[in-house]
């Protein structure tokens, strides 16, 4: 059966014509792999292992080269020749989303190599602007002429480092390249009045130095409506890791990319699709990407809108018109009285500001003038730097200002009812191009209080003017009213607003700048702004009429020369005549207005005896008025006090006083009587409310035998 079976499948094979098959040959594959070397690179940092199986050398932090590197390799075959050699880079990716961090170097896929003939090529790896240093794996293996690969590649693992991008430099067009770094193109105009500005002409060209930190504020500035130009070029920190690309913004929200043949932009140009540029801080940020991929950042800062100067231009104070007058009471010679003038007809002070002047003479050409209006008691004063002026009145300031570069945008609607009616010839409110003026002025002012000099600040004043009359700062007047109402010394400085919202901010405390050059520890800053502030002192201090006959203790001062007064017995009599030309009582504040006196005088009396006691020990005795505090004009006016040694009383207040201490008595001899006066109710605890002046007043104590006879037990005891 067997055999029949074998002759069958015989026949079968016959006659389908291929006869019996053979026995297969192996197949034996004598070609051998060929070999792969890196001869020139980083260490194997992948295969070479010590015996423990730590990477050669035993540190796990992977070489690092520049990110351009020149990489040898080589090949052999024992049986043939090598034909190229295949190579592939692989680097890590930026984030890894699973834990957050760098996910470890990846292996090569099959697209990933590229075929070369070469042994040595220049490599440039791939990083990134964000992340300069990059970790990259390299493989590499040879085919031989039989096309027969290394089945182990050679490879290392190495972080690439991008430290030497190329750097953006700027440059002017007109120097060599590297030597200037931006520039500023604008036009300017003359303005022929300029007393605080040394330079009277916007220059052509405006240089502006280079800040490398961005944190830093603007150096220089140019002009509001300049033109701004950007040059630059590259400086290679490699060679051959040229510029890929340039990327730039200004105001843009986004970079502008271009390719390494953009060196240079405009702004501000006036073309048409340019808009203009906002004024302020601008910061040009400039970005060159490398063929790595790598990047390098310069930017250059620029403040565009020169800032406004500012001046006080008040009144001539050696205008006759000032000077007519002299008030007996204090002494002012320069005021006006307007009792009785119809102040809708009446035309100011004609060649001051206060006038129709105010809307004629353009600010840049005020001549400045450190003086001031005050408005009290239906007068106005003019006023010089360390004048006094009244408690609760109105002081007024003008100012003068220069601006090189805004245009005129002076903040006014033709239909305000403020307006003057010919408003053709108040260029002071005409919009127009630029000439040399901002457009208004803001103000702030500072008070030290009297008595301890606490500072009250108080909040920058509005723009004036603005004639808009439905805007909420709509301030209908050129010059500045503040309110005086707190008894002190006041500073006060002036600021120039010019038609792109530049303030001039020079002065930033009014008080400190003075302060400090009384104390000699000025800086040239604060000196050089000094005329911008004006100081002077607030309410007028009360004052004794001891020249009158009438006033007890007598004033050996007066031109009378009077003799000193002698007291006899335990019973003075005293007639302390007194006034206050500006009195101002906190208590009737409500709802009364600025610019007149209160009808009450809150004078106060502290009343002092400098003698010697029974024993010849220099004493002082006090004695002070209680808090019930007359409010009755004429009864500070002749206020007569009887003061009681015994019982330590000032009468006719009839209320107990301070005395040192009680069996003291006061020898006789000559005394002294000190009397302060105050304008104020409670000038020691709420401060700004009035100022106190002190007089002493020689006097003579002649106590009675009676007296006398009483204390001789003292003297004997003390004696002792």
């Amino acid at each position: 059966m067997r055999l029949r079976v074998g002759v069958v499948l015989c026949l079968f094979a016959v006659i389908g014509g291929t006869g019996c098959r053979k026995p297969l040959t192996p197949v034996v594959d004598k070609n051998l792999a060929p070999e792969t070397w890196i001869t020139a690179a980083p260490m194997d940092s992948i295969t070479l292992r010590d015996p423990q199986g730590r990477p050669i050398p035993g540190d796990k932090s992977p070489s690092r080269i520049p990110v351009r590197f020149h990489v040898y390799w080589a090949g052999a075959d024992q049986d043939g020749v090598v034909a190229g050699f295949y190579w592939a880079v692989t680097e890590t990716t930026l984030l890894d989303p699973g834990s957050g961090g760098l996910p470890p170097v990846p292996g090569p896929k099959p697209r990933d190599y590229h075929f070369t003939t070469a042994t040595d090529t220049t490599f440039i790896f791939n990083v990134t602007q964000d992340h300069p240093d990059r970790e990259h794996a390299f493989f590499i293996y040879a085919v031989d002429n039989q096309g027969k690969a290394d089945p182990t590649p050679a490879r290392f693992q190495f972080t690439a480092i991008d430290h030497f991008p190329p750097i953006p430099v700027f440059y002017l067009p007109d120097a060599a390249p590297g030597f200037k770094i931006g520039y500023a193109r604008g036009v300017g105009f003359v303005v022929p009045y300029a007393p605080h500005q040394p330079k009277t002409t916007v220059p052509d060209t405006a240089y502006f130095r280079d800040v490398s930190s961005a944190v830093l504020p603007a150096r220089d500035t140019c002009a509001a409506n300049a033109r701004l130009d950007f040059r630059w070029f590259a400086q290679l920190g490699i060679p051959g890791n040229d510029v890929k690309r340039y990327c730039y913004k200004l105001d843009e929200p986004d970079y502008i990319c271009g390719d390494s043949s953009l060196h240079s932009v405009s702004y501000n140009t006036g073309l048409p699709g340019d808009p203009p540029l906002a004024v302020g801080t601008k910061v040009f940020h400039l970005r060159a990407i490398d063929v790595a991929g790598g990047g390098a950042d310069s930017s250059r800062r620029v403040y565009m809108n020169y800032v406004p100067d500012s001046w006080f231009s008040g009144p001539d104070v050696n205008d006759p018109r000032f000077t007519q007058v002299r008030e007996s009471s204090t002494g002012d010679l320069r005021y006006i009285d307007l009792s009785g003038v119809n102040l809708s007809s009446w035309p100011g002070l004609p060649g001051t500001l206060m006038s129709p002047d105010s809307f004629t003479v353009m600010p840049v050409d005020r001549p400045e003038r450190p003086t001031f209006f005050e408005i009290w008691n239906n007068r106005i004063y003019a006023h010089a730097e360390g004048d006094t002026v009244h408690l609760n009145s109105w002081a007024v300031f003008y100012s003068g200002g220069y601006d090189k570069d805004s245009k005129y945008r002076v903040k006014v609607d033709p239909l305000d009812p403020a307006l003057p009616a010919d408003t053709a010839s108040a260029p002071v409110v005409d919009p127009r191009p630029e000439n040399g003026s901002p457009i208004g002025f803001r103000s702030q002012l500072t008070i030290r209080e009297d008595p301890f000099g606490s500072t009250v600040p108080f909040t920058a004043s509005g723009l004036a003017p603005v004639f808009l009359p439905a805007s909420v700062s709509r301030l209908t007047t050129i010059g500045a009213y503040w309110p005086l109402q707190i008894s002190g010394r006041a500073f006060i400085t002036t600021r120039a607003e010019d038609g792109d919202g530049g303030v001039d901010v020079s002065v930033s405390n009014p008080a400190d700048p003075v302060l400090r050059q009384e104390a000699g520890t000025a800086t040239p800053q604060e000196l050089a702004v000094r005329h911008k502030i004006l100081a002077f002192y607030v309410n007028k201090a009360p004052y004794f009429l001891s020249c009158d006959p009438n006033f007890i203790p007598a004033d050996p001062g007066c031109p009378s020369a009077p003799a000193p007064t002698t007291f006899h017995g335990k019973q003075w009599a005293l007639n302390l005549l007194a006034n206050d030309v500006d009195p101002y009582d906190p208590n009737q504040r409500e709802g009364h207005p600025v610019g007149i006196p209160t009808q009450g005088k809150p004078l106060r009396y502290k009343i002092s005896v400098i003698g010697q006691d029974l024993v010849g020990n220099t004493r002082v005795w006090e004695y002070h008025q209680d808090g019930n505090i007359h409010s009755d004009p004429t009864f500070f006016n002749t206020f007569n006090v009887t003061l009681d040694l015994n019982t330590k009383v000032l009468t006719p207040n009839a209320s107990v006083l301070g005395f040192s201490a009680a069996g003291d008595s006061l020898a006789t001899g000559a005394v002294t009587v000190r009397v302060q006066l105050c304008d104020c109710r409670e000038c020691e605890l709420r401060e700004g409310q009035g100022v106190c002046i002190t007089k002493d007043f020689p006097a003579t104590y002649s106590s009675t035998l009676v007296e006398e006879a009483d204390a001789s037990s003292l003297r004997r005891g003390r004696g002792r």
